[in-house]
């Protein structure tokens, strides 16, 4: 087995070290500033009060947030 198994795609793609959000990018991973977003349609309007994240199924805790919960979570 090689001494280097990752592919050439996980180095050298870091901002510098020293920058905020060069921290904030996990290691092996890059900043793509020029990623297409691209839709087969219209973006869909959610109405907000009415919006929900739900964690259920087989988990220990089934949790619920509306919108207006994740607002008061902490950046």
């Amino acid at each position: 087995m090689p001494d280097r198994f990752v592919t050439r795609g996980f180095v050298g793609r870091r901002e510098p070290t020293g920058s905020a959000q060069a921290a904030r990018i996990p290691p092996g991973q890059h900043l793509v500033r020029d990623f297409p977003v691209l839709s087969a349609g219209p973006t869909p309007r959610t109405p907000l009060g009415s919006w929900s994240f739900k964690i259920e199924g087989l988990v220990k805790e089934p949790a619920s947030w509306s919108w207006a919960d994740f607002l008061k979570l902490p950046a």
